[in-house]
């Protein structure tokens, strides 16, 4: 008996995904990472790392540092801080710490 050809995975848009629910960090199926369509200012504990997707981000560290990135930048988050968007908004994956 002939076995069925292997199917490759559904794609997912990732920032579209994201802005279905502003603000709101969803988790990506089967990874651990979740995107998140920033539209305001949103707090983050210490661990892990966000690269920016879409658009620019501020990050704002609890130390007083901050640094900007752009799309396609990324950057470890070793201590408590804050996300906000440069320009209105903007999309971001994170990943959780140890991965």
């Amino acid at each position: 008996m002939p076995s069925l050809p292997p199917h490759a995975p559904a794609a997912l848009n990732v920032l579209r995904l994201a802005k279905v629910t502003p603000d709101i960090a969803v988790w990506l199926p089967a990874t651990n990472l979740r995107a998140l369509h920033l539209t305001r200012p949103t707090l983050g504990a210490a661990g892990g790392a966000v690269i920016c997707s879409e658009g620019e981000l501020l990050i704002d560290f609890e130390s007083g540092a901050f640094l900007h990135l752009r799309q396609g930048e990324a950057c470890a988050l070793p201590s408590a801080h804050r996300l906000l968007p440069a320009r209105g908004s903007c999309t971001v994956l994170l990943v959780a710490q140890g991965t």
